[in-house]
């Protein structure tokens, strides 16, 4: 084998498809992405989830959509996971099999970062204006 043969076989081995799903129909479906070759990780995305089905942060709904997602992953031999803002979060993710966890979410640390932005801000404008 060649050695470009080599490394594609080799990447291919190593790579892994993360889906995400972030909607009531991609929450519906999850048992069909699951069975799709090649998936190899569904990523529950909540807050997205929340949003697009017009639900409130810690709504029942969501713990339903991450028990279909779990299971869709379950029954096809996948992963699953999604974001753990917590240590008590995290904890029970992993409890109920979540392997793919990830912190906080992108809104999260531009929201933390933006803030902490302001604060420099604040601090500067304050020394000047005495």
């Amino acid at each position: 084998m060649a050695p470009v043969d080599e490394y594609v076989a080799h990447q291919n081995r190593e790579t892994f498809l993360a889906v995400q799903i972030e909607s009531p129909e991609a929450v519906s479906n999850a048992d069909a992405i699951a069975a799709v070759e090649g998936v190899d990780i569904l990523f529950l995305g909540p807050s997205d989830y929340a949003l697009r089905a017009g639900l409130q942060s810690g709504a029942p709904d969501i713990a339903s959509a991450q028990n279909r997602v779990a299971a869709a992953a379950k029954r096809h031999g996948k992963h699953w996971g999604q974001p753990a803002g917590t240590t008590d979060e995290l904890t029970a993710l992993l409890a109920q099999g979540a392997r793919f966890l990830s912190t906080g979410s992108d809104f999260g640390a531009m929201l933390e970062q933006m803030r902490a932005a302001s604060e420099r801000f604040d601090t500067a404008i304050a020394t000047i204006d005495g």
